[in-house]
């Protein structure tokens, strides 16, 4: 269509793309378009009068991924500042910018949150209620003394530093936590690597762990359990899809999500090649020695020689946060490349579909540039790829007819909030890279998404777009927005930063479940008030007496006095109304099994509060 469209009318029309054209209308009522002049194959054709007729569709969030309207009165996010890292500390001539970047928050076994500081390769704790900040380990310090490397964490910024963490499951007995960062290149040959080591690797991604014992973490405790060689390309122009992205604990097992190793891999499979390149690894780190740990085994591509052993799920591209429900649910948020960000429950042995399916759509390779790719439609028969539970479009793709273009670029995948608060059973993720929309999907709604059928079967969670109230430290609300970039400004002009064009929003969840955003950008990590359970108190139980009893036999086996503090767990283990009468806990062992089973008991009434 060359002519026939007036750029001044109603109707305008925008770029042709690949074998379709687009129609841009701000029309609110039917209309009537007529073509007067048009050529197929250069041969002229007769007028043409095209008849417009809005309709009102019922949404599908598979093809529109943003909701529509908003949920007035539920989708505010109440944030507070809880702590900001200090501007003066420059322990290693990182300037402050990158002193400030936050690269994850989780909670521990107390009442504090663990913060990995990305470039300065630190972790710090922060009490979650009155935001005190202290070191905990110094990474880039133990790596130094204990290797003949270092922590990668300036060479190849912005992918580089201390990326993240996790804390062992029994880590209250056997204090071992686990970290994700870049090291420098390692001057031995022979090192084990999943998949094969790259001789022009500028660094190597690894999983290390370490031994917390009397107060303070052993640095000569570093073991290294994975390493991955970081690929990196000549005309590389994204430099965010290399290295190991997040860590999770969950019953034992490490998950380790990995990027794809950049945009060139788009021919060279992206996530489904037998390396460990954009794909979810499953490990168990039960060896002693370096690069010792186990394969789970139901781990699905075992003895498959088409993946490494140690992949659980395939066909990612950034999978760029991952974590677990209180009922033991991995979600994966991935970061796309043309047209669609992506929210994942993760599946063993799913194949996520990068690099032939980006979203709910046809990865177009050869579609346009980063960003404004064409996304096609897919075809009727589609089968064999696991779909996103919910997704959203960038600022300026084209998506093809009914795909809303939201004001977005990469997803920064959350947390879910499951505390007893106005905001439970919703997971929140959001944009990072410039303005910072935040959204939230129900928890609900994505485990009811269809996301292994055909096409027309396929369905998703509705993406709803929160509203930000943000309050000073006399609960006074100053700032009401929807872009999270608008907090950080408002923020880091009292920290002596210019205006900030970004967010780099990261979520994090508390030691009681209440969620946390934080930002690389100014330092500061955010409480969501309206996240942390309306009536439930937080209780340490100091144990005075703990009595073993037999399970059948019911005779007593050893009475335990001393002043062992019982911490709740990572997914948090909540006494909804304990009494004012005092408390016996009594711990069962069973008499085949090898755990140990706590309940509380009411000393007055006998009455079994929580077990």
């Amino acid at each position: 269509v060359e002519s026939g469209i007036d750029s001044a009318a109603p109707w305008a029309l925008s770029d042709a793309v690949a074998d379709s054209a687009f129609l841009d209308s701000p029309a609110s009522a039917d209309y009537e378009l007529t073509i007067t002049s048009f050529a197929a194959d250069g041969v002229a054709g007769d007028p043409l009068t095209l008849v417009f007729a809005v309709v009102d569709e019922p949404f599908n969030p598979v093809t529109q991924p943003v909701a529509l309207t908003d949920e007035t009165g539920t989708n505010v996010l109440k944030l507070k500042l809880l702590a900001s890292m200090p501007t003066d500390d420059d322990p290693r001539g990182v300037f402050l910018s990158r002193r400030l970047r936050i690269n994850c928050i989780i909670p521990g076994f107390d009442d504090d949150v663990y913060v990995c500081m990305e470039s300065l390769g630190i972790i710090r704790r922060v009490d979650a209620t009155s935001g005190a900040i202290s070191d905990w380990f110094d990474v880039y310090a133990a790596i130094n003394a204990t290797t003949d490397r270092q922590l990668d964490n300036l060479a190849t910024f912005p992918h580089s530093g201390l990326r993240g963490m996790a804390f062992h499951d029994d880590f209250l007995t056997n204090g071992l936590f686990y970290t994700s960062h870049l090291e420098t290149r390692p001057s031995e040959t022979g090192l084990p690597y999943v998949g094969d080591d790259i001789a022009d690797a500028v660094a190597d991604s690894v999983i290390a762990e370490w031994r917390y014992d009397s107060g303070a973490v052993d640095a000569a405790s570093y073991r290294p359990l994975l390493r991955i060689a970081m690929p990196t390309f000549p005309e590389e122009d994204v430099a965010y899809e290399n290295a190991i992205k997040q860590i999770a604990m969950h019953d034992g097992d490490l998950y380790v999500s990995v990027g794809d190793g950049a945009i060139e891999t788009v021919d060279l499979l992206g996530g489904r090649g037998n390396n460990a390149l954009g794909k979810v690894l499953r490990i168990t780190p039960d060896g002693a020695t370096a690069y010792e740990y186990s394969i789970p085994a139901d781990n699905p591509f075992v003895d498959d020689d088409s993946y490494p052993d140690e992949a659980f799920a395939v066909g990612f591209r950034n999978p760029h946060t991952i974590c677990f429900t209180s009922a033991g649910e991995a979600i994966v948020s991935d970061i796309g490349r043309d047209n669609a960000e992506e929210v994942n429950m993760l599946v063993s042995g799913g194949d996520y579909g990068w690099n032939e399916r980006e979203g709910t759509f046809v990865h177009n390779a050869n579609g346009g540039g980063l960003l404004v790719g064409v996304g096609l439609e897919l075809p009727a028969n589609d089968t064999g790829f696991t779909y996103p539970v919910a997704q959203f479009g960038h600022e300026g793709g084209k998506q093809g007819a009914g795909y809303q273009v939201t004001l977005s670029q990469s997803v920064a995948g959350g947390f879910p909030v499951e505390t007893d608060s106005e905001l439970a059973g919703r997971y929140y993720y959001g944009d990072f890279p410039e303005k910072g929309p935040i959204y939230y999907s129900y928890l609900d709604d994505m485990r009811a998404a269809v996301t292994d059928s055909d096409p027309d079967t396929l369905t998703q969670a509705t993406t709803y777009l929160a509203r930000i109230e943000y309050y000073d430290a006399d609960d006074t609300l100053v700032l009401e927005t929807i872009h999270f970039r608008d907090v950080v400004n408002y923020e880091a002009a009292k920290k002596g930063l210019s205006e900030q064009t970004r967010n780099d929003m990261r979520f994090g969840l508390g030691p009681d479940g209440q969620l946390l955003i934080s930002s690389k950008r100014d330092g500061n990590i955010y409480l969501v008030l309206n996240s942390i359970a309306a009536s439930s108190p937080s209780y340490n139980l100091t144990v005075e007496a703990v009595t073993l009893v037999n399970g059948d036999s019911g005779a007593s086996i050893e009475t335990i006095s001393n002043d062992t503090v019982l911490y709740k767990s990572t997914n948090g283990i909540h006494f909804d109304a304990l009494p004012e009468a005092g408390i016996d806990v009594v711990a069962t062992v069973e008499p085949d099994a090898a755990s140990v089973h706590f309940s509380l008991m009411n000393t007055e009434s006998g009455a079994v509060e929580s077990g």
